[in-house]
């Protein structure tokens, strides 16, 4: 039993992708049950149109779920994708003509996708996808008036600056309004990150308690 499980286990090593020009991403979209066979048609022939690159395909069941930002307000099947792209601007603006293209088919068949991936789509799409949305965003601004706790997605699509014709994501952390920007700085120094990541770099093996005075090692 040992010499077969050496002979088919050879580590983990294979499974990485050492092309340093490409990247492997992964998109989920939610479909109605007796919807699945029109996308999964319409679907292969935005991929075969754009010219993508699948290396794998997963459907799984999902639940009717209840919650704010429904993904599923009935039964209904996800379609994983595996999709592989240049890393390139380029290969992003293709990634997200791609993505849009697949989120419109999903539309059109009464289906939603899965929001936390690359931030291709538009603040139409979302909405029609998430008609909740704008309600979403009042309730953090309401929990979270200062917006102390930010991310990409928020600061991308609260601001209601995403258009149609906005292809291929770049980072907009640098152009947040001055009020944004000067709480994260502020709460980012209250708790002294840059000076832990200083410390940490000078030596990366000492526990994280180490560095900032607090934990295990602090309290005894």
């Amino acid at each position: 039993m040992e010499q077969t499980e050496g002979a088919l286990f050879q580590g983990l090593d294979a499974l990485k992708n050492r092309l340093p020009d490409d990247t492997d991403i992964l998109q989920e979209y939610f479909i109605p049950r007796q919807r699945i066979l029109p996308f999964l048609e319409a679907m292969g022939d935005v991929l075969q149109s754009n010219e993508a690159t699948l290396l794998n395909a997963s459907i799984r069941v999902i639940h009717q779920e209840d919650i704010l930002l429904n993904y599923a307000k009935q039964d209904m099947f996800s379609v994983v994708l595996y999709l592989n792209q240049e890393v390139s601007e380029a290969g992003n603006r293709k990634m997200s003509q791609l993505t849009r293209e697949l989120i419109d088919t999903a539309g059109e068949h009464g289906g939603t996708f899965y929001l936390p991936y690359q931030l291709h789509y538009s603040r139409a799409q979302l909405e029609q996808a998430y008609p909740e949305i704008d309600a979403f965003f009042a309730l953090k601004r309401e929990y979270d008036p200062t917006l102390t706790f930010m991310n990409d997605w928020y600061d991308r699509y609260a601001n209601d600056s995403v258009t149609d014709g906005d292809i291929g994501y770049t980072d907009r952390n640098s152009q947040l309004p001055e009020p944004q920007a000067g709480t994260l700085v502020l709460w980012l120094e209250r708790l002294e990150i840059r000076s832990l990541l200083e410390k940490w770099e000078a030596d990366p093996r000492a526990p994280p308690w180490s560095l900032g005075g607090t934990g295990p090692e602090a309290e005894t």
